[in-house]
């Protein structure tokens, strides 16, 4: 940024597409995941009474195997 010339920022345009990327990136075992903490500005999207130009959202992602890939397993997660 102009402001802060020594600072690294990152604009994700997708929260979801990034947490992927991040569990691929820094090697999350399967059955471990990241949680995000998310403040961004919907810049480019409709403003309107369900969709508010700021938004804060927390959320969480986890490595799941293949083999783990079933409504049976997402139940016993979400549990």
């Amino acid at each position: 940024p102009r402001d802060f010339p020594d600072i690294h920022l990152e604009v994700p345009f997708s929260l979801a597409k990034w947490k992927r990327w991040a569990l691929h990136y820094y090697a999350v075992e399967a059955g471990k995941g990241i949680v995000t903490d998310f403040r961004g500005l919907r810049c480019d999207d409709d403003v309107d009474f369900t969709h508010s130009l700021y938004v804060d959202q927390w959320d969480w992602e986890k490595h799941i195997d293949l083999a783990d890939r079933n409504v049976e397993y997402l139940k016993v997660t979400v549990k």
